[in-house]
């Protein structure tokens, strides 16, 4: 289902066509600027973008020695801030902004340790005047939302409540009309407040979509869960087996075992390009 108006001509008329099978994301910007990602019939990824910064452009676009594109065009995802002027980007492993507040930077900064994260972020959002919006996976949240008082006013709430910030599963600002969001919970619920006249049906066309997307993809879920549980249950080899198992492997292999185990504990995905982290730092 899509709703649109007011958008980009590029982006309305690629909306409209039949090539499409799956939208992954779309990001909005300064004035006909616009990034999606999707996958076609084919079942090809794509990404189409027009009005960006070159920084930006140059990340999604990147390519490998086969000048093959190397992101993971699924995973992309990408926050805009005023006139484009600052932005978050990252796909499965690569990071990169620029322009972002000195409050947001310091938070992003000190979750980095020796080139991983270790603590993601899971939600960013950049608004006007600097104001700005940080929760990581394990739900730590960071914010400056002084424009944004009714936002502010939640996650205060949320933050003295069991679980409050995890069930937040996304935030918008608009980055140029002060106190203008859209939250979503995990449970579909959308929240919102003081938004343009012109979106407020297309949004509520929305809410009963988005209720009813999150029970399915719950509900696929909770099935997926039961699957793996039963596959692991059916394949779980008996206490006896295990145990001879285990003692062949140490006898056989103690040396080799010990070292594998060593290696485990200290190993770690290196998961901020290059370019974030020098952006950081730099």
């Amino acid at each position: 289902m899509f709703i649109r108006g007011r958008l980009p001509r590029k982006l309305t008329a690629l909306l409209s066509s039949s090539q499409i099978q799956k939208i992954h994301h779309i990001a909005l910007g300064f004035e006909d600027s616009f990034l999606i990602t999707w996958r076609d019939k084919n079942g090809k990824d794509r990404i189409d973008c027009a009005g960006l910064p070159t920084e930006l452009t140059t990340f999604i676009y990147a390519k490998n020695a086969q000048h093959q594109l190397t992101r993971d065009i699924p995973a992309i995802r990408c926050v805009l801030g005023p006139y484009n002027a600052s932005f978050f980007v990252h796909d499965s492993v690569a990071y990169l902004w620029m322009n972002i507040p000195g409050g947001l930077l310091d938070a992003l900064q000190s979750r980095i340790k020796g080139g991983a994260w270790v603590d993601r972020p899971r939600i960013v959002a950049l608004g006007a005047d600097d104001n700005f919006l940080l929760v990581t996976e394990s739900n730590a949240a960071i914010w400056e939302l002084k424009n944004y008082k009714a936002i502010s006013d939640m996650l205060n709430f949320s933050n003295t409540q069991d679980r409050g910030i995890e069930e937040i599963h996304n935030i918008v600002l608009h980055p140029y009309r002060y106190g203008c969001f859209i939250a979503q919970s995990k449970n579909g619920t959308l929240l919102y407040d003081n938004l343009p006249p012109h979106q407020l049906p297309g949004l509520k066309q929305m809410t009963a979509p988005i209720s009813q997307d999150t029970d399915r993809a719950g509900t696929l879920a909770m099935q997926r869960r039961e699957s793996e549980k039963k596959e692991s249950t059916s394949r779980r080899p008996s206490a006896l087996q295990e145990r001879a198992r285990i003692r062949r492997e140490w006898s056989e292999h103690k040396q080799q075992f010990t070292a594998q185990a060593k290696g485990l504990k200290l190993s770690l995905s290196l998961s901020v390009s290059a370019g974030g982290l020098a952006r950081m730092l730099g």
